[in-house]
Order: structure tokens, then C-alpha cells, then sequence
């Protein structure tokens, strides 16, 4: 745009004004003889309100006549200079009186650009000088389509005569994604790729295939317009991050952090479209259900065991009952274990039913472990009427030595339901435990029958392979 060389007519003021109206409405036109003007969007002011600004009429300053830098930094500074070009934005009041129109567009632009927004800023020392450095984030579009399109074969929204070199970025991305070892050509106004057209050699390479081939998140076309695409995010940001969510009973620093954590994630989310996307693959729906499924069980089953152990080294609480802390942790064992036979004849994907079985496993050893008698040895202990059966003393003997005559034993019947795939993967587990029964010194058909899940087995094809009740395997042997 050509550099303004004569005083502008009130018509041709009023039209600069108008450039690149702000979200509130059209720009007024202000002017001011003793206003202090600061050049920057978020200190931008005025110093002084007077209900009744006079107004002047005068020329603009030219950039070309003997007017110093001091006598211009008067005026800006609320000297009785002109003030012809000011526009109001959120945040202040803006002066372009000293712009060409070119340049007073493109500030004008820039102010207003929601696409920018500062990434970081930083300061360092070289040489005793202090220098600053602030990294934008600039969120650029580009829409291609038809080409008899209006807007032309590839359109972006920088502003700049197309093709832009966003245009050429985008067309180099997508030729890396398709294949980068072969020779492409482009013509000058960016419309083909080796002769075809940019729409069609989208079209015929597939949106699909390009994004995971350049690891670019495509959004779901149900999330195009007409969908309410903020709740959409907010919902799945919640089922996202559910599974990081602190127990009731967890210290107040983890929920702290978890609160600072929820904050920032959705902070760049709601920031970055993209950014959301690459959240919403990596914590896949289902994924985050598996995380759910196995902290919220091991966390009931951990608290039956740290309450039985907290109990076993300090006694009961002063201020209430002995109670019975090995049937309390027995019982809740029980109910954690419930659960999961429900869950397991209610579903059969494979990863739930893996990770049931690491679960089951996980509750098995914390039960072999702790092979110990609460009572024995502690200062407490003669303090309360401790109870005379060993069922009662110790949880290993309640569970697994002496288990109720009509009791199977322990577990044994639920994890022969479990594919014998599943059983070798856990077999480094179940030996850990066979080996910690051993010293336990038994029970031996404990031992055999947590042996025969693991064992191979021949099936009536001949083929080996691990025991699996729900497959159709033989009933396991039981040792003594």
C-alpha cells in the first residue's frame, strides 16, 4: 500500500478507522490534544479524561519533514499535537498516526490476530547486556478445496498473497507423509503436486493415511461444526484424566498436584486443538477404563492390607473396640473378590480379564506374606483380649492353611476360569507364590493346585498347552 503522502479527507479517516473491526463492534475514532499514549497493546491507557477532548483538525506529521524523534515522542506523550488516528482496543488506546496505511493494516491485524499467543519468554546475560526472547505460538489455517473453488486451490489464513509459505510448508509436509524418497514437482501457484491438482491428490492418497503417516491428529468428523465441540472437550478431558484422579484417602499434597495437573492439561487443550487430539489418542477411552479398573481394585484390596498391618504394629485405635482385624481384612478381601468374579461374567475382553488376573495374583501374595501372627510379641497385645483361634491371629491361616470345611481353596476356583495364555504370562507370579508357600511350610495341595495351573497340558489333538477350565482342559490334579 502506497505511503500516505497528503493530509487524508475526513471520509478517508474514517475508513482507516474501520480497518479490522475488533469483536465488540466498529473501532470509534478518538481524538485527543492532551492524551498520554502508551504504544503497547496490554499498557495501553489514557492519563487524563477530559469529559470534553478538543478536537483538532491538522495535517499528519510527514515522515519525511525535519521533525526530531524528541518533538514526536512530545506529541505522543500528550503534547498539543494532532492525535488523528487512534483506535480503541480491548486493553487501550492505540496511535497510528505515524504508520503508513500498509503498515498501520498490518499492526492493526496483529493486534487483533487470536491465532497468536506467547509460547514462553525468557531472559539471559552475554557480555553484561541483558537480552529478552519470546516465542510465539502462531495457529495457522489453510482450507484446500475444489478447484473451482472460490477461494482458490489452497487458501490461508496468514493473510499473505497466495501461495504463502504456510501453502508450501503443508504441501512439502504431505508429500513427506505420502513418500519422501520420491521426486515431486510443484508449479508457481501451488495448486498440483507432480501434475495433480492438490485437492484430488489429497483425495486419492486419503486424509486418513496422510495424518498417521505424519502423526497429525484428525479430528473426528462428528466434531465439525454443529457439534458443541467445548462440552465435548470438557467431558472427555474429565473421563481422561479420571483414572489420575487421588483416592478420598490419599494425602492432601497428591490431590493438590492433581488439581495443578488438571488445571494446565486443560489449559493447553482448550488453547490447542491439536494438542487436544494427541491428549484424546494417547488416553484412549478404553485405556483409561483399564487404568480405572485395576487402581480402583487394587486400591480396595491395598487398604484391607494397610489397615491389617497398621493394626498389627500399634494395636486398636484408643478410642475404639479391638474388633477383629484379620476377619475385617478377610471380609473386605472377599468383597474385592466379588467384584471381580461379577465383572469377569459380565465381560471377556481380553485386557479386563488380564488385568483380573494380575489382580487376583496380587491379592494371592499379599495374603502368603503376611504369614503372621498380630498378636505375638507386640506391647500392645496385653492390653486387649486377643482371640484364642489362629483363624482369628492370622490372616494365612484364616485364608489358606485352614480355610472352612466347605471352602474351596483359596482362589484356586476362580483362577482355573482364566485362559491358559493368560496363566503362562502370569507364571514368574504363581511360582513367587508356590515358593512362599513352600516356606510357609504348606498347605501341599495348595501348592499342586496353583502347579497345575501353570503346567502344560495335553489337549485331545495332542497339543500342549496351559490348563484352562473355560476352554475345555481336564480338572487339574490336587496333591495331598
Amino acid at each position: 500500500m502506497p505511503r500516505r503522502k497528503s493530509p487524508l479527507d475526513p471520509t478517508e479517516k474514517l475508513r482507516v478507522l474501520s480497518i479490522g473491526e475488533s469483536s465488540t463492534g466498529p473501532r470509534k475514532e478518538i481524538r485527543s490534544g492532551a492524551r498520554s499514549m502508551v504504544r503497547t497493546r496490554s499498557g495501553a491507557g489514557v492519563s487524563s479524561a477530559d469529559p470534553e477532548p478538543e478536537h483538532h483538525e491538522s495535517e499528519s506529521p510527514d515522515p519525511d519533514s525535519g521533525t526530531s524523534d524528541d518533538e514526536s515522542e512530545e506529541e505522543l506523550a500528550g503534547g498539543e499535537a494532532d492525535i488523528a488516528s487512534l483506535a480503541t482496543l480491548p486493553g487501550g488506546v492505540y496511535n497510528y498516526e505515524h504508520m503508513d496505511l500498509g503498515t498501520e493494516e498490518q499492526a492493526r491485524r496483529a493486534f487483533d490476530a487470536d491465532e497468536l499467543s506467547i509460547s514462553h519468554c525468557r531472559s539471559w546475560e552475554f557480555d553484561d547486556v541483558t537480552y529478552f526472547n519470546f516465542s510465539l505460538r502462531e495457529q495457522i489455517g489453510i482450507y484446500i478445496g475444489p478447484p473451482n473453488s472460490s477461494r482458490g486451490p489452497a487458501a490461508c489464513t496468514c493473510g499473505q498473497p497466495s501461495p504463502c509459505k504456510h501453502v508450501w510448508w503443508l504441501e512439502h509436509q504431505l508429500v513427506q507423509a505420502r513418500n519422501p524418497e520420491r521426486q515431486w514437482s510443484f508449479v508457481n501457484d501451488g495448486s498440483t503436486i507432480s501434475g495433480i491438482p492438490l485437492y484430488q491428490w489429497i483425495l486419492q492418497n486419503g486424509i486418513e493415511r496422510l495424518s498417521a503417516s505424519g502423526d497429525w491428529p484428525l479430528v473426528p468428523e462428528a466434531a465439525e461444526p454443529g457439534d458443541d465441540f467445548s462440552v465435548r472437550r470438557d467431558g472427555e478431558l474429565r473421563d481422561m484424566l479420571a483414572p489420575f484422579v487421588p483416592s478420598p484417602r490419599d494425602e492432601t499434597c497428591y490431590r493438590e498436584a492433581y488439581d495443578a495437573l488438571d488445571q494446565a492439561v486443560r489449559e493447553v487443550a482448550e488453547s490447542d486443538r491439536g494438542i487436544f487430539e494427541r491428549f484424546r489418542n494417547a488416553l484412549h477411552p478404553d485405556l483409561c477404563a483399564q487404568v480405572r479398573f485395576d487402581r480402583d481394585n487394587r486400591t480396595k484390596i491395598n487398604h484391607a492390607f494397610a489397615a491389617l498391618d497398621l493394626y498389627s504394629r500399634i494395636g486398636p485405635p484408643t478410642d475404639a473396640s479391638p474388633g477383629a482385624p484379620v476377619a475385617g481384612c478377610a471380609d473386605v478381601l472377599d468383597s474385592a473378590v466379588q467384584d471381580l468374579r461379577s465383572w469377569l461374567r459380565a465381560s471377556s475382553e481380553a485386557p479386563f480379564v488380564r488385568l483380573a488376573l494380575a489382580i487376583l495374583l496380587h491379592l494371592i501374595h499379599g495374603v502368603v506374606t503376611r504369614n503372621t501372627d498380630i498378636y505375638v510379641g507386640k506391647p500392645w497385645a496385653a492390653q486387649v483380649a486377643a482371640p484364642t483361634d489362629q483363624r482369628d491371629r492370622n490372616l494365612y491361616v484364616r485364608l489358606v492353611r485352614t480355610p472352612p470345611p466347605s471352602s474351596q481353596l483359596f482362589l484356586i476356583d476362580l483362577l482355573r476360569q482364566f485362559p491358559g495364555e493368560a496363566l503362562q504370562e502370569r507364571r514368574d507370579g504363581i511360582v513367587q507364590i508356590m515358593d512362599q508357600i513352600r516356606r510357609n511350610g504348606g498347605p501341599d495341595r495348595y501348592h499342586a493346585a496353583l502347579r497345575d495351573l501353570i503346567a502344560p497340558r495335553t489337549t485331545s489333538a495332542g497339543r500342549k498347552r496351559g490348563g484352562d477350565a473355560g476352554e475345555g482342559s481336564s480338572t487339574p490334579k490336587r496333591g495331598r
